[in-house]
């Protein structure tokens, strides 16, 4: 095949044809991209045209954000003191217990020793166990209890200082495995007790 070059000079550039082609040519090239292609945006073009969101609607979409993470913190420090004021419940619990095993001599060393001593105090040595006095002290820790998972400081406060005096009365006594057991169920009341802190400056928080 034979294909054949033709330069194109003035004289050919006058010629009727060509050079309509050639200025079609030229104003096709000199035309903007929109202009080629209408219905296609450009980037700049959608960057000029989108609005950017104002300051008020960012900060009403984050208010909702905020106040869900809010809720969450306060709910997981409340639970965290009511896990600390759980632990007087299980020392009601164990002191009743203890009460139906002073007979065979053992005992939980979480229970208390104060209703012994008042027993004692009181009665003197008796064949059984008095056991509503028993009842009464572990009530009385229970209600602690309830008043401590309602975020009552002085629920915990009161508690602890009896549940020293309890430890202390192993101590005097060389039971040394219930005196240390009560120091660990003390450091469990006091993390209930120092949530409730927490729990009143998260409230606090706009």
């Amino acid at each position: 095949m034979i294909v054949k070059y033709e330069r194109c000079d003035a004289t050919t550039a006058q010629q009727p044809g060509i050079g309509r082609e050639i200025e079609n040519a030229t104003t096709y090239l000199s035309k903007k991209p929109s202009q080629i292609y209408p219905h296609h945006l450009t980037l700049t073009t959608l960057m000029e045209t989108t609005p950017e969101p104002a300051a008020e609607q960012i900060a009403a979409e984050a208010a909702p954000n905020n106040a869900d993470v809010k809720q969450m913190n306060l709910e997981e420090t409340a639970a965290r003191v009511r896990s600390g004021a759980h632990w007087f419940y299980w020392i009601a619990a164990m002191s009743v217990i203890n009460a139906f095993l002073q007979a065979s001599g053992r005992y939980f060393v979480m229970g208390l020793a104060i209703p012994s001593l008042i027993e004692a105090i009181t009665f003197g040595e008796t064949e059984s166990p008095n056991y509503v006095i028993y009842v009464l002290c572990a009530g009385l820790i229970a209600i602690f209890g309830f008043f401590a998972s309602k975020l009552q400081r002085w629920a915990f406060i009161t508690g602890a200082i009896i549940y020293v005096l309890d430890g202390a009365l192993y101590a005097l006594a060389g039971e040394w495995l219930a005196f240390g057991f009560h120091l660990f169920v003390l450091y469990k009341l006091y993390q209930g007790f120092s949530a409730i802190a927490e729990y009143k400056t998260i409230s606090k928080q706009a």
